[in-house]
């Protein structure tokens, strides 16, 4: 059986890493921070200790808020500018949210 190459959680990470990392093979998000194990360990964070809140590049952007923009927590990005923009629609409102970066480098 090739059991340690599955992903039954869907984290992004097979069970065999799971075992390695100690994480939870049947859990997506081992810390429960809200960011899945997969994406910590690829993205140097640790996926047993609730980070989401903490900032390792310094750019203003918790690891949290880089996971959900796809960004990178290692790497300091600059000014990132959220401007909302509302379209009425009778009593529909639809509210987008454009998000600008530039990567230093």
């Amino acid at each position: 059986a090739r059991d340690g190459f599955n992903d039954p959680d869907a984290d992004g990470l097979e069970s065999r890493y799971e075992y390695q990392y100690g994480t939870d093979p049947f859990s997506a998000d081992s810390d429960q921070d809200a960011i899945p194990d997969g994406w910590e360990i690829d993205n140097g964070l640790d996926p047993l200790v609730d980070d989401s809140q903490l900032d390792p590049d310094g750019d203003g952007i918790t690891n949290l808020q880089e996971y959900l923009q796809g960004s990178d927590p290692q790497v300091a990005d600059l000014g990132i500018p959220v401007v909302p923009i509302g379209i009425g629609i009778g009593a529909i409102v639809v509210v987008v949210i454009v998000v600008v970066w530039k990567r230093r480098g």
